[in-house]
């Protein structure tokens, strides 16, 4: 669920509620649109462009220990309801591998599938459907003093 401030509102390990900060949180590369992680149609391997922006983002994981976050996996609106929630969790679960192979606690990620329901772009063609095929990465908690 989204609040009136942009947070996302959901639930982790029963009833507890945790919110993920807005967009505007870091400067640092970690949850901005421009630094979203892309995909190809139908794909949920990390494309070799998009390697440096994760590098990027496991940087500065590691020089934040304490730092959580939540990796969004989207999907673009072709496909069933079922497929897409399947693909946006591998396309989650890649980004998270990735983070993990170069040293980030897995225990400090979590992942959740979106499929086709955030768009990006709500057009329908293929400029975009490639928009909307990404995940996001949200801060969860852990924000140390001086960092937002």
């Amino acid at each position: 669920m989204v609040g009136g401030n942009g947070a996302v509102r959901f639930v982790v390990g029963g009833a507890r509620i945790v919110r993920a900060l807005p967009l505007s949180a870091t400067t640092d590369g970690l949850t901005e649109n421009s630094t979203l992680i892309q995909f190809d149609f139908d794909k949920s391997d990390i494309r070799p462009d998009m390697r440096p922006i994760l590098d990027k983002k496991t940087r500065f994981l590691l020089d934040h220990p304490t730092l959580r976050i939540q990796i969004e996996g989207h999907c673009d609106e072709r496909g069933t309801v079922e497929y897409n929630i399947g693909l946006g969790h591998r396309r989650a679960l890649s980004a998270k591998d990735h983070l993990v192979s170069l040293g980030v606690s897995p225990s400090r990620i979590d992942t959740v599938s979106y499929r086709e329901e955030r768009p990006l772009d709500s057009r329908h063609h293929e400029l975009a459907w490639a928009k909307n095929r990404r995940v996001k990465f949200n801060i969860l908690g852990g924000i140390p003093p001086g960092l937002n």
